[in-house]
This record gives C-alpha cells, structure tokens and sequence, in this order.
C-alpha cells in the first residue's frame, strides 16, 4: 500500500471540536417563545452569545411569535365561530 492510500484514511491532527449538546426548544406557544427569548437575552447580557448573533436569534423569534399568535387568534375564533353556529340551530 502506498503513502498516499494510508493518508487517506488517517484522521485529521486537529479534528472539528465537538459541539455542545443542543436541547430541543419547543416554540409552538407564545408562553415558550417568551421564555426562549428571556433566556437569550440572559445568555447574551452575560456573554455567552455574542450580541449580534442573539440580535438575529430574537428578530427570528419575534417573527414566529407573530406567526404562533396569528394561529392561536385563528384558532379561536374558529371554535367561537362553531359555539355560535350551534346555539343558532
């Protein structure tokens, strides 16, 4: 076997550090979406987020809430919509 086929399959001196492990962050109601953003602003006021990063994060997460208390409002409405229906009968 040659240099070249063993250089292959070594592995790299300095491999990719490994990431930390990530949770999974439920955001399908404006309560959780609160709270993610309560905990960014914490992580960036301490500097464990860099303040631009989290800036991006929270405009993100500005944008779903709007997005979740649309679907929320729908939600809702349709169910009073049916309530009213069925009391009309």
């Amino acid at each position: 076997m040659s240099d070249k086929q063993l250089t292959k399959h070594k592995k790299p001196d300095n491999p990719r550090p490994s990431r930390p492990e990530r949770r999974k962050i439920v955001l399908t109601r404006t309560s959780h979406i609160r709270t993610e953003l309560g905990r960014l602003y914490s992580e960036a006021r301490n500097g464990e987020v860099d303040i631009p990063d989290a800036s991006r994060l929270a405009n993100m997460l500005s944008v779903l809430a709007r997005i979740v208390e649309s679907s929320e409002i729908e939600e809702r409405v349709v169910a009073l919509e049916t309530t009213l229906k069925r009391g009309v009968k």
